[in-house]
């Protein structure tokens, strides 16, 4: 059955691990003569499969199986496949970093970023567009890598006290994906509750973080004296910078000052 379709071998992790299934010794004995079909098969199948299994209830023993069982560099080659040679069961290297994947929810793009959170940029969005993934899908896993940036490798950005400036900041640099970048924190062992709740805070009273949140808009310091083009850029990044820093100041007559007094 196995050779009539490979792709059996991921139906039966999914299997396992959606409905608590244990696979049979004799399942698992046939696997290795088998393995080198996914190689044969659809990127859009693999992703369907690796999709599920990433989205159930146990997805940390999925990738163990998909690990043991030597598919993982087949799924993930550039991001995994280095610690993995594809095809060869368990090497020496340790497997991915899983823990606590099951703590988020069941989303496609929280438990893809936070699998692939130690692999390089470049590598994780070829592994991704490899799967044929959707865009929207991608583009939210690469939101959340870019976080990873903030701070050096095995730091934290956010181990300091968390300020609502910091939240508003975050805001700025990841928009939408605040929330979901520090729920992957958290789940990977962080202390994000506090910025958690001081970005909730600031989305709910409605903290301008991008130029279109200013009070005032290149119109209006046109208005009031203002020359266009690349000044014009120049002072409306400095007002956001402004009120990032200081949310009061957005108000029409304050940033119309401040511009007035940078040129």
């Amino acid at each position: 059955r196995l050779t009539e379709d490979a792709l059996r071998i991921l139906r039966a992790i999914r299997f396992a691990v959606k409905l608590g299934f244990e696979p049979d010794p004799a399942l698992v004995a046939a696997i290795p003569a088998v393995a080198p079909g996914p190689r044969r098969l659809s990127r859009e199948r693999i992703c369907a499969e690796f999709g599920q299994i990433l989205c159930s209830p146990a997805p940390e023993r999925g990738i163990a199986l998909l690990w043991d069982w030597g598919l993982l560099g087949y799924i993930l080659p550039r991001s995994l496949g280095r610690a993995q040679a594809a095809g060869t069961g368990r090497t020496a290297s340790t497997p991915p970093e899983t823990r606590r994947l099951s703590d988020l929810p069941p989303e496609l793009f929280l438990r893809l970023a936070c699998l692939l959170w130690d692999s390089q940029g470049t590598d994780a969005l070829s592994d991704l567009e490899g799967l044929r993934l959707p865009g929207e899908v991608v583009s939210r896993v690469m939101c959340c890598l870019s976080d990873r940036e903030a701070a050096p490798a095995g730091a934290s950005p956010y181990a300091a006290a968390p300020t609502p400036e910091a939240a508003r900041r975050l805001r700025r640099r990841l928009g939408g994906m605040a929330l979901p970048t520090l729920a992957i924190r958290a789940a990977r062992g962080e202390d994000t509750a506090t910025l958690s709740r001081l970005v909730r805070e600031s989305e709910a009273r409605g903290d301008c973080v991008s130029l279109s949140g200013l009070a005032v808009n290149g119109h209006d310091l046109v208005a009031a004296g203002i020359p266009a083009g690349r000044e014009m850029g120049r002072v409306l990044n400095r007002l956001l910078e402004l009120v990032l820093t200081a949310p009061e100041k957005n108000v029409p007559a304050t940033l119309i000052e401040e511009a007035r007094r940078w040129v």
